[in-house]
């Protein structure tokens, strides 16, 4: 089992906090709302994306590949 790297508690799961950017705009046609979000004006970029610690609630990664290699115990990439 992982082990926080800030309080030290043994943890199996990360909490997540996204943070989503988009803009929003009436449409002139027919009146409807339109969201556009950055996932869908720059690809599958995980942009403001935070793991953190289900115990202390610090942040430990911002990176989904790093998360995951730590929930899995696998040893940092250099």
């Amino acid at each position: 089992m992982a082990k926080c790297l800030k309080c030290g508690a043994e943890i199996c799961n990360l909490k997540i906090r996204s943070i989503d950017y988009g803009t929003l705009e009436i449409d002139d046609e027919n009146g409807d709302l339109n969201y556009e979000w950055i996932s869908d004006l720059y690809g599958d970029q995980q942009k403001g994306i935070e793991f953190r610690c289900p115990q202390c609630g610090e942040l430990l990664f911002t990176d989904y590949e790093e998360a995951e290699d730590f929930l899995k115990q696998k040893p940092a990439k250099p």
